[in-house]
């Protein structure tokens, strides 16, 4: 089956969220969400696919585990679906909202097919059939966002500047810094 760290990666992807609110928000609040909404995403899945992976595997289990992740990811495009970008974000945002659906619907399809398992041997032929191998790419595009808009959001590095430091006025600029974890293992070495 899927991995945590594609999981963490679509749920990176996802990184193109930001707050709603009364009116249009800054460029740092945006990032802030967004990596916000990832870290609750990641931790979410992160914890799902350790329970899962500390666990025989049963068709119930299995059942249970892809009914909990697609909760997850739902949830996830809902509140993405609500959030209004800056306009220098708003094709950014439009893209990962289209990535982010073809995961989701991805992950349904997966799902779908193992509420239909009668029995392990069901479940190994869905780890290595259609729907599994939509999943793998979505998730491998959603990665690729994530990473892309990782990049573009954080323009930190672009000015050399710690956004933590207290000194930075706001004569400075706006200085935006985002981690988002777009797979497990980067997200294990904070």
């Amino acid at each position: 089956m899927c991995s945590a760290r594609r999981l963490a990666v679509v749920i990176a992807a996802s990184l193109v969220v930001a707050s709603c609110g009364g009116g249009t928000p800054s460029a740092a609040e945006y990032a802030g969400t967004i990596e916000d909404m990832v870290r609750e995403m990641n931790r979410g899945l992160d914890e799902l696919q350790a329970v899962h992976d500390a666990n025989p595997i049963t068709v119930e289990s299995e059942r249970s585990f892809w009914n909990r992740r697609v909760a997850l990811r739902d949830t996830f495009l809902e509140g993405m679906r609500d959030v209004v970008p800056p306009p220098e974000y708003a094709e950014m945002h439009a893209a990962a909202l289209d990535v982010i659906s073809r995961l989701v619907a991805a992950e349904h399809g997966v799902r779908d097919e193992v509420d239909g398992a009668e029995d392990v041997g069901d479940l190994i032929a869905i780890g290595k059939g259609p729907a599994m191998d939509a999943l793998t790419a979505a998730d491998e595009e959603a990665i690729a966002l994530c990473r892309s808009a990782e990049a573009t959001l954080d323009t930190s590095s672009e000015e050399g500047l710690d956004p933590g430091i207290p000194w930075i006025t706001p004569a400075v600029g706006e200085v935006v810094r985002v981690v988002f974890g777009c797979t497990s293992e980067e997200r294990s070495e904070d």
